[in-house]
């Protein structure tokens, strides 16, 4: 990798501040940070929509939970005091795009012309629309029974949750604050609200775009081949967006602090994302909220089921992880600023796949290899390192209690 793309991927303007966690004076940045999201629910899915409703009282319940569980101090706002960080996101995100995002924004805008040229078709675009509705409103009940049954789970087994985390970094919240209810529920909702949040892009493409019923198989097709070959340059674009999250002060409480407030549970995923960062990353990272209404359904509703069921970090409770070594993203959550990427480790992962997925790895470019390895590459990140070897440990010693 050449110096300068190198230099790329650390790039910040002014200061530079490293976090993991939130403070007590956050607060009144995370207050504006929920009301933000509060906004964004009212006026994209409108006040009457269900969706708004559950997230406005998730986002209460936020509000709530951050003096409980951090304390308050009343600073000025981080946002009132660098303002020109917002411009500085704006400029992080136009220069951190990748190709893949423009190439899903053409098929659907081609789309939308072709429907427009020929209104003699019957492309029945109010059908495809409404079903395209129904989509979103079936991904989030999936996801959220899903959701409900691991937090069922975690409340039946709350004092083993408590025991694991008491071996954890986690201790010290598990110590000041041993209501392990009031975590797992935090936990629960944080997971509820990021969910709303990320599928906002989905409903304005689905609301303010049109879908033909012809054009579903040609439509389908391209996006199959946008996603199957967006891997690469997703994961490159990933760990510049994440890098940033937890290097820039105003990313980590506006963006990306809420993934890491709740507890590392099941309970807490959605897509990585904290809440607004899930609108963000939706419009501007990952290309699915553009596909056709079918396939966006399909690979949110795989995605985010798999993206819940991988963030399972406590051993011992429902859902259990599979193959818990192929990927060092656990110790991130327990605590640990790198890896920035998704660290997958190709010769383990390579050996659990299917073999057709097997021979697909193998036949890698350097380049796409080198995608899985930027923390190594950028960080001098070791893959066999302690807490790597401690977080095994744990899961070895607990999910034999499962």
């Amino acid at each position: 990798m050449k110096k300068s793309e190198a230099d790329r991927y650390h790039h910040l303007i002014g200061v530079q501040s490293r976090r993991m966690t939130f403070r007590d004076g956050d607060f009144l940045d995370y207050v504006i940070m929920i009301c933000l999201c509060g906004i964004a629910l009212v006026c994209i899915y409108g006040i009457d929509n269900l969706l708004t409703q559950i997230g406005l009282v998730a986002c209460a319940l936020m509000i709530i939970n951050f003096p409980l569980r951090h304390g308050f101090k009343l600073k000025t706002p981080l946002i009132v005091k660098r303002p020109q960080d917002i411009l500085y996101m704006v400029v992080y995100r136009l220069t951190n795009l990748e190709p893949i995002i423009l190439i899903a924004a053409a098929i659907l805008i081609l789309e939308n012309v072709a429907i427009y040229f020929t209104p003699q078709l019957p492309h029945k675009v109010e059908l495809v629309r409404q079903v395209g509705f129904y989509l979103i409103y079936l991904n989030f009940a999936i996801i959220t029974i899903y959701r409900t049954a691991i937090l069922a789970a975690h409340l039946y087994k709350r004092n083993l949750a408590k025991e694991v985390l008491l071996e954890t970094p986690w201790k010290r919240v598990v110590v000041k604050h041993p209501s392990m209810f009031l975590e797992i529920f935090h936990s629960y909702f944080t997971g509820i609200l990021a969910h709303i949040m990320m599928l906002i892009p989905w409903f304005l493409v689905v609301s303010y775009f049109d879908f033909s019923i012809i054009f579903i198989p040609i439509i389908c097709v391209a996006n199959y081949v946008v996603f199957s070959k967006s891997l690469a340059g997703i994961l490159r674009w990933y760990y510049r967006d994440h890098w940033l999250a937890h290097n820039s002060e105003l990313e980590f409480i506006y963006l990306h602090g809420a993934h890491h407030d709740a507890i590392p549970s099941a309970l807490l995923a959605a897509d990585e994302s904290g809440f607004l960062e899930g609108i963000i990353r939706q419009m501007l990272g990952r290309p699915i909220a553009m596909f056709n209404p079918l396939m966006a359904f399909i690979f949110y509703t795989n995605s985010i089921w798999k993206n819940v069921t991988d963030h399972q970090y406590i051993p011992g409770i429902f859902p259990k992880q599979k193959n818990p070594g192929r990927s060092q993203h656990a110790i991130h959550h327990h605590n640990r600023l790198e890896p920035y990427g998704l660290a997958y480790n190709l010769e383990i992962y390579k050996h659990i796949l299917p073999e057709k997925q097997r021979e697909k790895i193998e036949r890698m470019s350097d380049r796409e290899q080198e995608a899985y390895r930027l923390d190594e590459i950028l960080n001098g990140f070791e893959w066999n390192n302690a807490k790597y070897r401690w977080y095994l440990q744990l899961v070895k010693k607990y999910n034999s209690r499962q």
